[in-house]
């Protein structure tokens, strides 16, 4: 991971510029299997694909599902005719998502889907997860915690209660999901919510922002 320095004599076309420029990186965290992209909109797969600055990163502890994981993207990708995976910014890791192995203040969005409620994760693990990404997420950046299978066991694991009280200050609620990342997500979040045989109706997702003021998170 490159990591570019700051300039605080930059006029702002110039900072306009360098933002433009500047990856923008969406790490989903126990991506196995399903990732998220196979459950987005065709509009948001549309605009990723128009746009060379976001790039996707599935990371999994298991090497086999993270295979797995990738051949369906590439399979939905060719049946709809969007091609993600030939953009070049679409990529795997197989990591721990205790572990990442991303620089600090590095990540723009990092997505826990069906993780907090995987009775086959420890609570220490999720735990790790959650500080890590307080580490690797900038100021600004976005953690989105999807649940869709076991809802109510992830509510017993209240991850606001954890943030407001071990990493107090760090993150705050997101309630506008329309303007929280780069693209518009309603109708993802619509068809990712949808109740199906393995979706609960009472599914949900929350979004929390890393804090500005916060660039060396509590260890």
């Amino acid at each position: 991971m490159i990591e570019e320095s700051g300039n605080p004599n930059l006029d702002k076309k110039a900072s306009l510029e360098r933002d433009k420029q500047e990856p923008y990186l969406i790490v989903e965290v126990g991506s196995g299997d399903s990732p998220f992209l196979l459950q987005t909109s065709e509009d948001y797969r549309e605009r990723f694909r128009k746009n060379p600055s976001v790039r996707y990163i599935g990371v999994d502890r298991d090497e086999a599902e993270l295979r797995y994981g990738k051949n369906l993207v590439e399979r939905k990708d060719d049946k709809i005719d969007l091609d993600l995976d030939k953009t070049g910014r679409v990529h795997y890791v197989n990591s721990k998502g205790e572990l990442l192995p991303f620089a600090a203040n590095s990540i723009s969005e990092l997505i826990l889907k069906n993780v907090i409620s995987d009775k086959d994760i420890s609570p220490r693990k999720k735990i790790g997860m959650i500080h890590e990404a307080a580490r690797v997420l900038k100021p600004g950046g976005v953690m989105k915690i999807i649940e869709q299978y076991i809802p109510r066991f992830a509510r017993a694991h209240d991850v606001g209660d954890y943030l407001d009280t071990v990493l107090r200050g760090t993150f705050e609620p997101v309630r506008s999901y329309e303007t929280t990342g780069i693209f518009d997500e309603r109708e993802t979040d619509r068809l990712m919510m949808t109740p199906s045989k393995s979706v609960k109706h009472d599914s949900f997702i929350l979004r929390f922002r890393k804090k500005a003021a916060n660039l060396d998170p509590p260890g």
